[in-house]
Formats: C-alpha cells, structure tokens, sequence
C-alpha cells in the first residue's frame, strides 16, 4: 500500500481558487503531514493555512462579516438588475 505521507509536490491536488486573472490557481493545496492529506483544499495564499475562528466572539465576527457582505452583494445585484431592466 502506498504511504500518502510522501506524496510529492507535483502529484498533490491543485488549489484551484479563483486568481485575479479569473483562471484556477495552480498551486498545491497545503499539506498536513500528519494525516496525509490536504488541510483545506487551498494553497497558503488562498488561506490554506488558516485555522479559522478560535474563540466564540470570533466564530460570531466571522459569521456577522459574512452575513454583511453576503446583504451588500445582495443590495449590488439588485441595483444592477433595475438599472438594466431601465436601460440605464
């Protein structure tokens, strides 16, 4: 059986997060040693190496945050639907 501790670099899965050219990163997804396996799916760029919220308060800002910006995009969206359907 294959030890997947020693997985080399080149034969580990991709990150793949959206880059700022809009293509799929390329960069190995971090590796845990200990398990064997990828931590999270993304390279340390992309926040391979977060180990999110360590505290209530913390999981609470993080959830808040993203409630707010999931209502932003929400709010964007729709301005940009009407301003379409008004030809404008």
């Amino acid at each position: 059986m294959r030890n997947t501790k020693n997985v080399p670099r080149r034969c580990r899965p991709r990150c793949g997060a959206s880059t700022r050219r809009g293509i799929p990163c390329q960069a190995p997804a971090v590796w845990d040693i200990a398990k064997g396996k990828p931590r999270n799916g993304r390279c340390r760029l992309h926040g391979g190496l977060s180990t999110g919220p360590k505290t209530v308060e913390g999981w609470r800002r993080s959830l808040e945050a993203l409630r707010s910006g999931r209502a932003a995009w929400v709010a964007w969206a729709k301005q940009r639907r009407w301003e379409k359907n008004a030809g404008g």
